[in-house]
């Protein structure tokens, strides 16, 4: 199943549909990766101007998800058992969100995605998210 970016947003609870818009789409069938950049709005913004780390979560975890869709197939879908992330330094100056996913492991009816969120070339925060793999019933 190849990941559509149209349909990256499909899961997304109507409060944020609004407030994430992508500009780029990229996926990398090799690596086992998809790529974003995400359009930063004041949104995502904290009272002081900082990206809130809620957002960096948020995106995360939907890139997470889509690039592990592309690991399963059928009547199969995911369920996210752990999403843990680390927030690593705020942008010296606000502009674009880079986000890269990538399968780093599957075994069985585990996937094990690896995401970073970059700004301007400087990490913003890494995320580690487990799925398991249920069948439809």
């Amino acid at each position: 199943m190849a990941v559509d970016e149209h349909l990256y947003l499909e899961g997304v609870p109507l409060a944020f549909k609004d407030s994430i818009r992508i500009k780029e789409f990229r996926e990398d069938r090799t690596n086992k990766c998809i790529e974003f950049l995400h359009e930063l709005t004041s949104d995502f913004l904290d009272q002081y101007n900082n990206v809130h780390g809620s957002a960096l979560a948020l995106l995360s975890v939907l890139a997470a998800e889509n690039v592990a869709k592309t690991q399963i197939f059928g009547d199969e879908y995911l369920v996210a058992i752990s999403h843990t992330i680390n927030f690593v330094s705020q942008p010296e100056t606000l502009a674009d969100l880079e986000i890269r996913s990538c399968v780093i492991g599957k075994g069985g009816k585990i996937i094990h995605v690896q995401t970073t969120i970059t700004c301007n070339g400087k990490e913003l925060a890494n995320a580690l998210t487990v799925f398991v793999v249920e069948e439809s019933v």
